[in-house]
């Protein structure tokens, strides 16, 4: 499945259906991707609008938003100087600790 390389849902979904077949050492391989992808996510910049969290996929940014509580309640794409990028708006009550207002920025690569 080279289409879902390191996505986090993808291994998510695999770990799952594996636990649902008795085969943990599978299901634990594919959630500790997913972790990794996640993490990998996070790691690639700050949500920012000059730092923003670089993504293969749309479905990679509901992953990392989830992972961190959030729920988005808009999105709109961008386009800007031959790059695109995602913004999420959060809702206020899922901002526990971040510094970066409501708005959640991601760049698709």
């Amino acid at each position: 499945m080279p289409g879902v390389f390191f996505c986090p849902e993808a291994h998510s979904m695999l770990g799952y259906a594996y636990a649902q077949l008795n085969d943990h050492e599978r299901s634990d391989i594919h959630r500790t991707w997913a972790d990794l992808a996640v993490a990998a996510i996070q790691s690639s910049g700050k949500g920012t609008r000059s730092w923003p969290w670089r993504v293969l996929r749309i479905i990679d940014e509901y992953a990392l938003l989830r992972e961190r509580g959030m729920k988005p309640v808009s999105q709109e794409r961008i386009e800007q100087d031959g790059r695109i990028f995602d913004t999420h708006i959060a809702a206020d009550d899922d901002l526990h600790g971040f510094d970066f207002g409501n708005q959640c920025w991601f760049e698709l690569v």
